[in-house]
Formats: structure tokens, sequence, C-alpha cells
């Protein structure tokens, strides 16, 4: 690409990518979003996610506008998005800014990435860290300090979530297992920095976490969110039954009035997680229970066949809801929204989605009709079409979003969030691989025209 080119192509891309967010009036929220705008104006640890997207929230809103964070994640993918075309699609054509424009643009408009992008929300950085991945592993064009770049990304993007970190060791793990047929790729090296790079994340967490008095561990909530997941699936309510005539541990106070979500066991004030002292004061005593279910196989079982049945369920959560919920006056992100940033508090106010006018539909049949017809073409044509690279490409990103749906199911509940952040990568690379094929097609004739 032409250095000249630069500057037009990175600008021009990111503003495409924030298309929702511009005709929304306003980045979209979700009622998580209170939450990281609070911790970036108060950073703090809580037991039930990392600092990290509340920092980056912090450095990039510079305490003036959430508009310069949604810039910021839109150019960082926009980066990444750009980088994944030229590998795609080919260096031969990289001097032409159209060419990369029409890839972007296509992209925007036959799949939800602007969806994910225009949200404050770390969902965007899901999709950055699989990019990354991606591209650590197969961009045959990256030199040693743009690999760096890469790896530098990776470990940002494993920040902004605690699943982040399970996901990219498994497909580490995947990666290590497969480059034993193909050792030259230098795939092996590469899981091994992947794996690395997890290391470095853990560790910096659990060290924050001995700092702040919390003991030298990782996720100081985990025991919180399993109890919640137990109470969700029935497990929990089975287990009480059986073992309560035997024992006073506090929560049989509760084994007949259990919520019945995970949303309810975390945030109601009803729940036995509050009785019990809330998110510290519960630990050792939820740990000991999670640890005797899991040490019970009938239990143990029941929890693999409902993460199976959860993870089917996530995998087809690959659209948006029909109207995205509007935070009102009542809401905490609107309060935060209005405490933090009171010159912006009027334009979210009357941005679509808080009006309720915001409409999915038309994306949801464009990005899904998309995926339909581009798979059975691909099917057609996978002989012609498919490259070892695009294989490999395909081989992460479907290994990925399967990971990524077992890490939800067995933690948390199926929401079409953690799976839509991911699912749009799909028919993006579907769209890529298609242009390339019809572009070398073309290319071909004029050669022989000639």
């Amino acid at each position: 690409m032409a250095p000249k080119n630069h500057i037009i192509i990175y600008f021009l891309s990111t503003a495409l990518l924030m298309v929702v967010a511009w005709y929304n009036g306003f980045p979209l929220v979700h009622f998580d979003s209170a939450a990281y705008i609070e911790q970036a104006i108060y950073p703090h640890f809580s037991p039930e996610r990392t600092p990290f997207y509340g920092l980056f929230i912090k450095a990039s809103s510079l305490h003036l506008s959430l508009w310069f964070t949604v810039v910021l994640q839109s150019g960082i993918l926009s980066f990444l998005l750009i980088r994944y075309v030229r590998l795609l699609v080919g260096a031969e054509h990289s001097e032409y800014v159209f060419s990369y424009l029409f890839a972007i643009t296509g992209i925007v408009i036959l799949t939800g990435v602007s969806w994910v992008v225009s949200h404050l929300m770390p969902d965007v950085f899901t999709a950055i860290l699989l990019l990354s991945i991606l591209l650590l592993f197969t961009d045959k064009y990256a030199s040693v300090y743009m690999q760096g770049l890469y790896a530098l990304l990776i470990f940002v993007a494993i920040c902004m979530h605690f699943s982040h970190i399970a996901i990219s060791i498994i497909v580490a793990i995947y990666i290590l297992l497969t480059s034993i047929k193909n050792p030259t790729a230098g795939y092996r090296a590469k899981s091994c920095v992947l794996l690395g790079i997890c290391s470095i994340f853990f560790t910096t967490i659990c060290t924050a976490n001995a700092v702040k008095k919390h003991g030298f561990q990782f996720a100081r909530g985990k025991e919180v969110y399993m109890m919640a997941k137990l109470t969700e699936n029935g497990i929990l309510q089975k287990y009480l039954k059986t073992t309560c005539p035997n024992n006073n541990q506090d929560i049989c106070k509760f084994k007949d009035r259990l919520p019945s979500s995970m949303s309810e066991f975390l945030l109601s004030g009803e729940s036995p997680l509050y009785k019990m002292g809330g998110w510290d004061s519960s630990t050792a005593n939820f740990g000991n229970i999670v640890s005797d279910v899991f040490s019970r196989p009938e239990y143990a079982g029941m929890m693999l066949q409902k993460t199976i049945t959860g993870a089917l369920k996530q995998l087809v959560q690959v659209a948006l809801p029909q109207e995205l919920t509007p935070q009102n006056r009542d809401s905490e992100t609107f309060k935060k929204v209005s405490n933090y940033f009171p010159d912006e508090a009027g334009e979210f106010e009357i941005s679509m989605q808080q009006t309720e006018i915001l409409n999915t539909s038309t994306s949801n049949f464009i990005h899904l009709l998309f995926f339909v017809v581009s798979s059975l073409w691909l099917i057609v044509h996978y002989k012609q079409a498919l490259s070892p690279l695009t294989v490999s490409c395909y081989s992460i990103i479907i290994v990925f979003i399967i990971t990524n749906a077992v890490i939800v199911a067995f933690w948390g509940s199926a929401d079409w969030r953690f799976q839509f952040r991911i699912f749009w990568l799909l028919p993006a690379t579907n769209f890529l691989v298609i242009i390339s094929y019809y572009g070398a097609t073309l290319q071909n004739k004029l050669t022989m025209h000639q």
C-alpha cells in the first residue's frame, strides 16, 4: 500500500465501521455499559469483570466524549481488517484505495460488524482478538515489528474480558496440535507466543488481586458465577434437596426460593448472594459447594449435558434482537452518562435506540441471507476458491466460534451478544474469498487478451 494512501484508507474505513453509531445518533449501549463507565471514572477491581475496558474508556474518552471511545475501537478494528483484506484479496491490489474501500464497505453492508463496533462494550475486542490471532499466524506480509504489534493487540484484547484467556488458550492448543503435521509453518512457535501472552495476563491479574488484598487469584468472582450458573440450570436445586437434610449450610435456608436465572441470582437484592453477605463474603462458602458438586459424577454429568445443549443454543444466536433495549432515565446507564458526560446526555436521550425506533430487521435479513448464499457458493466452488491460507483462516475462525460458545455456555447464559460479536467474521471472510476469486478470474482473462 502506498504511504500516501494509508491515512485515507484508515480514516474512511474507521468511519464506515461506525455507520450504525452515526445512524443511531450516539454509541449503542447495554445495561452493562453503566458498570464500564463507572470503572472509567473511578477505576477499581470488581469481582465479576476485569478493569481494562473501563480503563480503555477512561483513556480514549479523555473525560470529554464517549464518541472518542467508539472511534478508537473502530480504528483498531479498521487497521486489522485492512491487513486481513490485504492477506485474502492479495498484495498485488494493495496500491489501490478503491479495492480496500470496496472490501470494507461490503463487509459493513453484508455483516453485523458495525453493530458490534458501535457498542460501548468490550464485545468488539473479542473480534479484535480473533483477527489478531488470525493475522499473527497467517499474515505472510507481516514484518517482525508487525507481528509484535499483533501480539500486543492480542494481549490488550485478552485483558478486556475474563472469557478471552480461556478461548485463547484452547485456540493456541488446537493450533499447536494441528501444527505437528506442518512444522515448517512457524505455527508451533507462535502457539507458544499466544500461550505466553495468556500467562502474562494471568499473572498480571493475580498480582493485581494480591496487591488489592484479595489473594493471588485470577477471578475472585468465579465461585459466585458458578453458583449462579448451577442455579439457572437446576443443578443447585437438586444438590440442595439431597444434601440439606444432612447439613446446616446457610444456603439451605433458600433452597425453596432460589432465583430462576443467573441475572436474578447476581443482581437481585433478594438473591442468596446478598442475603449471605455479597460477593467477597460468600466466596468461601460457595467455593465449597461448587467443589462438592463437581466431585459427584451425577452432577458433573448434568453440567456436561447442560454445557453441550447451552453451547448449541449459543451457536445459533447469530442475529440481533428485534430491538435493542433502551436505557431510559431510570437505568444505571442513563445515570452514568448524565453524571459523567453531562454534555452528551441530551444527545444520548434522543438517539434512536433510546426512542425505540432503531430497526434491526433489515440488517439481520441482509447478513443472514448473505451468509447462507455465500456459504453455498463456497461449497460449490471450494476446489477453486480455497487455498491452504484460507483453509487455515476458516479453521481458526470456526474453532474460535465453537470455543466461545462452549465457554459462554459453561460460565454464563446464552445471549445474542456473545456469538454475534464474532460471527460476522465468518461471512466477512466468505466475502473476501469471493471477491478474491472473481478478481483473480478477471485478471486472468485480461492477461489472456493482452
